[in-house]
């Protein structure tokens, strides 16, 4: 696990057991036996720690959603259950600081408010998939309006999940399967009725595209290049000073790639520095990081 990746999960841990409010950077720093000025080379705050872990979280979360949604070796309602078994696990799993996140409200800047309403946009829209397949072509104008009483369903139980543990006790697994049952009372009470939707299909396409849901390929796999580029900086034997500030380079280019809209001459001027490593294998992800930003949209 490289240094970066440590320290989210350390900030996790220290978040969940005391608080966000009640947690110091020095706290986190302690708990990984570092110096606090290390942090900061690759947080600027502990705003931007927080936005980091949610951004961590919410992006396995939906790497695992679509993994399901998308496997087309089983049924559509087989994949609906999974996907529905597998979300409640995952937050079973994270309830701490799930819980954390719920009960200190905490304010969310633009971009991971941006990240979260994605998230909406991405269930709504992978579920809406599954039910036209479950339930055929008739139920395409009603698909949308099914998929958003069966995602309020869901969440209300997990809900009962997270806060009410204890007096709640639920299976996932009969959850997910009573859930199913129930969007088949809905979708079928729908078609019999023959009302208009309140939500069409094409509605929700045209949110997708009106606030920009879908993120661009070359900007996840430029992040990606950037963490290995990090990890590898990590254990290259650099000097220390060297390191600091090679370090430091990453961090401003991923927050520049993440920017609305980012800077070019500054991207360049980074790649550059980052060139006089001399290390081969970082040398091919430096290459491979730059070809990806020559396609950027704001080249």
């Amino acid at each position: 696990m490289d240094k970066k990746s440590q320290i989210l999960e350390a900030a996790m841990r220290c978040f969940s057991q005391k608080g966000y409010r009640a947690t110091s950077i020095q706290e986190i720093a302690d708990t990984l036996g570092i110096a606090k000025g290390s942090l900061y080379f690759y947080f600027k705050s502990k705003e931007d720690l927080l936005a980091s872990i949610i951004k961590q979280y919410i992006d396995k979360m939906m790497d695992e959603f679509w993994a399901i949604v998308r496997d087309e070796s089983l049924p559509a309602r087989e994949r609906l259950y999974r996907q529905q078994v597998q979300s409640f696990r995952y937050y079973q799993n994270n309830k701490d600081f799930i819980r954390l996140l719920m009960q200190e409200r905490l304010d969310l800047h633009d971009q991971l408010f941006e990240l979260v309403y994605s998230v909406r946009y991405q269930t709504l829209s992978g579920i809406q998939q599954l039910l036209t397949d479950i339930y055929g072509e008739a139920s395409v104008p009603y698909s949308v309006d099914a998929a958003t009483v069966y995602i309020a369903m869901s969440n209300e139980y997990m809900t009962y999940m997270i806060l009410d543990q204890g007096w709640v006790e639920l299976d996932e697994e009969r959850l997910a399967r009573h859930l199913l049952n129930w969007l088949d009372d809905v979708m079928q009470g729908m078609l019999k009725r023959g009302e208009d939707p309140l939500l069409r299909p094409e509605k929700l396409l045209a949110m997708a595209e009106a606030r920009d849901m879908h993120k661009p390929l070359w900007k996840k796999e430029a992040l990606t290049e950037l963490q290995t580029i990090r990890s590898l900086l990590e254990s290259s034997g650099l000097a220390a000073e060297t390191l600091d500030e090679m370090i430091s380079s990453t961090v401003t280019i991923e927050e520049e790639i993440d920017r609305d809209l980012p800077r070019p001459v500054v991207v360049k001027g980074l790649i550059a520095l980052l060139k006089k490593v001399k290390k081969a294998e970082i040398k091919k992800h430096i290459a491979r990081l730059e070809q990806l930003l020559a396609h950027r949209p704001y080249a």
